[in-house]
């Protein structure tokens, strides 16, 4: 009996101790993070609704956030010691911000999907479309010399600016136009520098309205620009929730739907006023067969309505609303909305006419 406790007392003494083992193991191969800015709470998103790997161990993107934050901490003590009033002085901070992402091997490389991927470094050897703007010398430079590049593009690349800027006190926010993303810096005058992250320049909101950006080249006009939010300095969430858009999307080329269909749900909460989440997720319930409940089809053309009531011309919008009508049963709506796209899609209304849904001839993404 003494010898059964004994080995049983072993077992337990061995588990105990294996158990700490792993635990102190693990504690020591976690980074701790140095700083916790929307950058790292952008890449944590990543992971928010979703187990993936995606792309490799999240530590070491973490940690290369930090490295630049610390690198750029340290190039711009001096100039950070008193608060910056002026353009040109602010100007020349981000150059310096430009120049230490040169350095560390961030290029310009349209187009990459996710935050995680842009902290990828990547051999030039494989085929990349990767751009110098405005024949910039030093970008040049540092890109010829590397061999390893970890790829950005405009709203990844103002992702690290927005970290970057948070981490300093810099007041810098992130602005959509269409197609294309830049940082904005708010001055205390109310003055503000649109700072293009691809061609490392600056930019007034006229400059951009008339898309006279080298990356940025639509036009438009006042009555898209409140409806969109174009020009409109993004808060925290807003930002969170464009990029749970981006996110989104991604999982659903990857054709993980569920998961799309929670950051498309997120981007519309955190980001309200802009109509693109409530059509990604209307697109995405009505062209998929795992979502075939009545409800998501109601919550479809709610949605899909939203998004029509918001930009009553857009083309797509309307046949995502007219075949939600369609797949509701309602034919007569579904026609109705089909007639108001511009060029009429008469094979779409067609289809509704012999009480088809009309997705054959709007297919999904996939």
């Amino acid at each position: 009996m003494n010898t059964l406790k004994q080995f049983i007392m072993k077992k337990i003494i061995i588990l105990i101790f294996s158990l700490f083992l792993s635990l102190t193991t693990l504690g020591q191969s976690r980074y701790i993070l140095k700083y916790n800015t929307i950058t790292h709470r952008l890449l944590k998103l990543e992971r928010q609704f979703s187990n993936d790997s995606l792309h490799g161990d999240f530590d070491k993107k973490y940690q290369i956030i930090d490295t630049l934050i610390a690198t750029c901490k340290n190039r711009l003590s001096v100039r950070l010691k008193n608060p910056v009033e002026s353009h040109i002085e602010g100007v020349e901070i981000l150059k310096t911000i430009d120049s230490i992402l040169s350095e560390n091997n961030f290029f310009i490389c349209i187009e990459t999907g996710f935050l995680s991927e842009a902290l990828t470094p990547t051999s030039k050897d494989t085929p990349l479309k990767c751009y110098i703007f405005n024949n910039n010398s030093y970008r040049k430079k540092m890109y010829e010399q590397a061999k390893i590049i970890y790829r950005i593009d405009c709203d990844l690349g103002s992702f690290i600016y927005l970290g970057i800027g948070e981490a300093l006190g810099l007041p810098l926010t992130l602005v959509e136009v269409p197609k294309h993303n830049f940082i904005r810096w708010k001055f205390r005058d109310g003055t503000h520098i649109n700072w293009d992250v691809n061609s490392a320049d600056f930019f007034s909101d006229e400059d951009f309205r008339n898309g006279l950006s080298p990356t940025a080249h639509s036009r438009f006009t006042k009555e898209t620009e409140i409806k969109f939010g174009y020009l409109q300095s993004m808060d925290s969430s807003n930002t969170i929730g464009y990029y749970s858009r981006v996110v989104g999307y991604n999982f659903e080329e990857q054709k993980k739907y569920l998961e799309a269909r929670k950051y498309y749900e997120l981007a519309i909460e955190k980001w309200p006023y802009h109509p693109t989440p409530k059509f990604y997720l209307a697109y995405l319930i009505i062209s998929y067969p795992v979502f075939n409940k009545k409800e998501d089809c109601l919550l479809a053309n709610k949605l899909a309505i939203d998004a029509v009531v918001a930009s009553p011309k857009d083309n797509e919008y309307l046949k995502i609303l007219a075949c939600s009508y369609a797949l509701l049963g309602d034919f007569k709506m579904a026609i109705r909305t089909a007639k108001q796209t511009n060029p009429i899609n008469s094979k779409l209304i067609e289809a509704f006419k012999n009480k088809k849904t009309g997705l054959d001839f709007h297919k999904p993404i996939n």
